[in-house]
């Protein structure tokens, strides 16, 4: 971002502005979203977080979040497969939107152009399962434990590229945890299942 700063400033190549101007845009935009996500993390830390919970249909829940990310779906040409029974969880219906919002935009950061993403919703005795898996790569199995962490990078050059802040899966962590969930995350035959229960 400086180097575009310093340009427009002392006047270099000034057919070249308008692409300065978007790169200092897309910087700020980084920025912000990083700056929210830590002010999000540290709410959810402090432990003075009020967890209002209520019956939500995590289908249609799910079906909103899928519709806002479906640009992104198919700009990549990824295949989706949904497997998604009419459910209700006892939740808080912001926080697991959140929770969406990071596993789905992970899996489609991480799933290489013409693969296929799974996402399955699923009835259990006493609580809802919700499975996201991208296919076509898998995960080092000494960092399946460490990807919960802030700032984790599996491959700190190929984050940088892909675009993430470090922060999503630890915000995901975060709100399962108040809402005591079992989650986790594990390699499949040939992807990376992130998956967590909710109380019906």
């Amino acid at each position: 971002m400086l180097v575009s700063v310093s340009m427009l400033q002392d006047g270099i190549a000034p057919e070249k502005n308008k692409y300065y101007l978007q790169a200092i845009e897309n910087e700020i935009a980084k920025v912000n979203v990083l700056v929210n996500e830590m002010l999000n993390l540290a709410k959810y830390e402090s432990g003075t977080f009020q967890l209002e919970k209520e019956q939500i249909n995590i289908k249609d829940l799910f079906t909103q979040v899928f519709q806002k990310l479906l640009f992104q779906i198919e700009e990549k040409g990824l295949k989706a497969l949904l497997q998604l029974e009419d459910a209700t969880v006892n939740a808080n219906s912001n926080l697991v939107e959140q929770v969406l919002v990071n596993l789905l935009t992970n899996a489609i950061r991480y799933t290489e152009p013409g693969h296929e993403l799974i996402v399955i919703i699923k009835k259990q005795k006493d609580s809802v399962y919700v499975g996201i898996e991208n296919k076509g790569a898998h995960l080092p199995e000494e960092s399946l434990d460490k990807i919960w962490d802030q700032f984790y990078r599996i491959d700190a050059a190929r984050e940088r590229v892909k675009g993430g802040t470090g922060l999503g899966l630890s915000i995901v962590k975060q709100i399962l945890e108040m809402h005591d969930a079992q989650y986790g995350a594990e390699n499949t035959k040939d992807g990376v299942l992130f998956y967590f229960y909710l109380d019906k």
